[in-house]
């Protein structure tokens, strides 16, 4: 069977129709919602490739490698940048593509459904809807196998069917079942239709024919099929979750119950709890902050990290604890003590126990003995950890004594250069990390002499008026996150600590970030706090020879006052620096930021090229919007040289060019109505030709090979009509407007014309009914 140009172009239309429909399925598994814009518009790139490669015959598996090798190429300039006259990537582009990817991947895997906002995992959803277009297309048209482009859409459904716990909605499966099924319908309708002659219902004589019976069937068949395999499965009994499933996942939406499992993760989910949970009880003769639960001093793609504890490294807690790494002892402190019980909220699985800094002994009473249960002191990290699982059910309270340190600004901005092993582990700026970071960095501390002068015009440039605190931001803490925060100008404690870490790291200070408990929600008597999960913060640590590690809190809107040691500057008044004013503004657009490196680069210097964040959808759209513009030009390109291509039959040839005489007028606005035949027709169009000799002659000849096709025995020899309508075309548009000639390229009246058609066929098919059978 051999399927018409127009069929192939209905079959791949439903076809992204159904693809893009069967991809809501995916919409529940990610907090971010525009990857079903995203998908839909490159799927339609994809399948308005292979409208026009069909046009030209370009053989199907050929067709799909190109459909892929756009994919490729959108991917590659919309996340991977650098590339050569906008359109050509690099070996760079792909290299931050295959990092996003990588963090993309790292974030499914490490966060439940729905899974937070990622240009990584955007980019796979995205990559692998236009994937799927593509191979509906190549099955349904290409292979002409309909009901085969079934299992790419399968696998479509299939995949946030395995990653759910609790299903997916009925509706989601709705729309691509019924595209699915319409898409069905149509292929076998045009196979039909290939048999013969269309038998209608109203045929002449005493036994007409009436077939629209089986077209009803078929909808009723596929609507019972429908009903049934949305129906049948609520009815069946299944399996408990908990046979397969050993827990919940770490997602950020609200949950029933906590997990420390991943800091962060827990942080922005504790933070956006709808209420409070009542975690520490501490009693202390002063105001308790700033507890530490864990270091990360790991950035990754998809966010920093803890590093593996080394046991061995660490101190047992019925010791006297060493002093913190670089703390001096001119350094002054206050000592405090305080007592904390764990509530029995607190999470389980927690590998830390919080503590705050500078601990220097803790004493743990277990619920049902004494001595303490197993925990260990961590000196690179001043944190306790536990030394295996279920520590934690065995504390029932710990006491600690602690000293408070209390820097100078002197002594800060006095500090000698860290040494190697801590610019080793804490001063290495990852390939991947967006340029924006550095420049940003620069741009905002420039004039600073000092590395502490430099971290609190870093501190400073937070807390502006430019930033907002919002828990509503839907970007992690990675890399692309940064370039988007800092772009948006609005995140969370987690965005602020870990960006203002990497910003350290470009200028060459030792920084690593902090996840704990800020300061008490709750007041329950003197001397008596609960912290609660609201009160989970993230801040960043800055390394100081002589002062060790320093808290800095670029945090705004949480109530939290910046440290004694880090005041606030003016950084108006600093010389070379102009700051934006309005949340949104971009880095390196304001008037005043360097698009360069200054002459001076800080130690220890490294950036990396480009940002991940999403893809502008502008870009895409405009990406789009150039080729609808082409695409009908292209597809009447094909359509021509299909009809007059070589080797075509004498007598079909002549029909071919009358035809492509007809759209020819159609497409420079002029009439071609009513039924006449080719010499009267002839007699309409001579007069637009202008009395151009040539031209006339060559449709005199069209006339005359027209009519020998259809009347006459033999057809006319030695004709060449394909080039006598081209030269009748081009001469009458030499007639028209250059407005008109432009139309008639990009937006051919003929197209139109055979879409309308088919659409009023198509609906004047759904508003037949079948009658009733004729009493005999």
């Amino acid at each position: 069977m051999t399927v018409s140009i127009g069929e192939r172009h209905k079959l791949a239309l439903l076809g992204w129709v159904a693809a893009i429909a069967m991809s809501l399925s995916i919409y529940p598994a990610l907090e971010e919602k525009r990857f079903f814009v995203l998908g839909a518009l490159l799927g339609a790139a994809v399948v308005a490739l292979g409208m026009v490669a069909r046009q030209f015959r370009v053989p199907s598996i050929l067709t799909l490698l190109v459909q892929f090798a756009v994919i490729v190429e959108v991917i590659s300039v919309g996340y991977g940048g650098h590339t050569v006259f906008g359109i050509v990537p690099t070996s760079s582009s792909y290299q931050h593509v295959h990092d996003i990817i990588t963090a993309g991947i790292d974030v499914a895997q490490r966060y439940a459904a729905p899974a937070p906002r990622s240009a990584g995992l955007t980019l796979i959803v995205v990559a692998f809807i236009a994937a799927i277009v593509a191979l509906v297309d190549f099955i349904a048209i290409g292979l002409n196998r309909v009901p085969l482009a079934g299992l790419p859409l399968l696998v479509l459904y299939t995949v946030p069917v395995t990653i759910l716990p609790s299903g997916l909605p009925v509706l989601c499966f709705l729309p691509g079942a019924i595209g699915f099924v319409l898409l069905l319908l149509v292929a076998e309708r045009d196979r039909l239709a290939h048999w013969g002659r269309h038998v209608v219902q109203s045929g002449s004589g005493s036994e007409p024919i009436d077939t629209s019976a089986l077209s009803a069937n078929g909808r009723r068949i596929s609507l019972v099929a429908l009903v049934l395999a949305v129906g049948l499965p609520m009815l069946v009994p299944g399996f408990s979750t908990t046979l397969f499933a050993s827990g919940k996942g770490i997602g950020p939406g609200p949950g029933s119950n906590l997990s420390f499992s991943d800091p962060m993760v827990s942080l922005a989910q504790n933070l956006r709890r709808s209420s409070p949970i009542d975690l520490l009880s501490v009693h202390s003769s002063t105001v308790p902050q700033y507890l530490r639960l864990t270091v990360l001093n790991e950035p990754t793609p998809s966010g920093w990290r803890a590093q593996p504890i080394d046991l061995s490294a660490t101190t047992p807690v019925s010791e006297i604890f060493p002093h913190p790494t670089g703390l001096a002892q001119s350094v002054h402190s206050v000592a405090q003590q305080m007592t904390i019980t764990p509530t029995s909220d607190f999470p389980s699985d927690s590998l830390w126990l919080p503590v705050p800094y500078d601990v220097v002994t803790l004493a743990a009473q277990g619920k049902e003995a004494d001595p303490a249960p197993g925990l260990a002191y961590v000196p690179d990290d001043q944190t306790v950890a536990m030394r295996n699982d279920g520590v934690l059910t065995e504390v029932s309270s710990y006491q600690v004594s602690y000293d408070v340190p209390e820097p100078s600004g002197q002594q800060l901005a006095l500090a000698t250069p860290a040494p190697a092993d801590i610019v080793r582990r804490y001063e290495v700026v990852p390939t991947g990390v967006p340029s924006v970071v550095g420049e940003t960095a620069r741009a905002v501390t420039r004039g600073a002499t000092s590395d502490y002068q430099r971290a609190l015009m870093l501190q400073s440039f937070f807390r502006s008026s430019s930033f907002t605190y919002d828990l509503d931001v839907g970007y992690g803490d990675g890399y692309s996150a940064m370039a988007r925060f800092l772009q948006e100008r609005r995140g969370y404690c987690q965005h602020f600590a870990a960006t203002m870490a990497m910003m350290a790291r470009t200028l060459g200070i030792p920084s690593r970030v902090v996840v704990g408990f800020l300061h008490p929600d709750k007041r329950v008597a003197s001397g008596q706090y609960v912290f609660t999960s609201h009160d989970s913060h993230a801040w960043p640590e800055l390394y100081f020879s002589g002062v060790g590690w320093v808290r800095f809190e670029p945090t705004p809107g949480v109530g939290a006052a910046m440290p004694p040691w880090a005041p606030k500057v003016a950084l108006h008044n600093l010389p070379g620096i102009g700051l934006p004013t309005t949340p949104g503004a971009q880095i390196g657009h304001v008037t005043g930021l360097p698009s360069t490196a200054p002459t001076t680069v800080p130690k220890h210097h490294h950036v990396a090229a480009s940002s991940g964040r999403l893809p502008s959808l502008w870009w895409l759209l405009i990406g789009l919007g150039v080729v609808l513009l082409f695409t009908p030009a292209l597809l009447r390109i094909g359509v021509r040289r299909s009809r007059l291509g070589r080797g075509i039959d004498p007598t079909d040839a002549a029909e071919n060019a009358w035809l492509e005489l007809r759209d020819g007028l159609r497409d420079l606005g002029l009439s071609w109505t009513g039924s006449m035949s080719p010499r009267a027709r002839q007699r309409l169009i001579e007069p637009l030709l202008g009395g151009d000799r040539e031209s006339v002659a060559a449709l005199r000849r069209l006339t005359l090979a027209v009519e020998r096709a259809r009347y006459a025995a033999a057809p006319l020899s030695n004709a060449a009509p394909a080039d006598d309508a081209r030269e009748v075309v081009h001469v009458i548009s030499q007639g028209v407007s250059w407005g008109t000639r432009a139309r008639a390229v990009l937006l051919p009246a003929s197209l139109g014309t055979s879409v309308g058609s088919w659409l009023a066929d198509a609906m004047a098919r759904l508003r037949r009914t079948p009658e009733a059978p004729q009493p005999t």
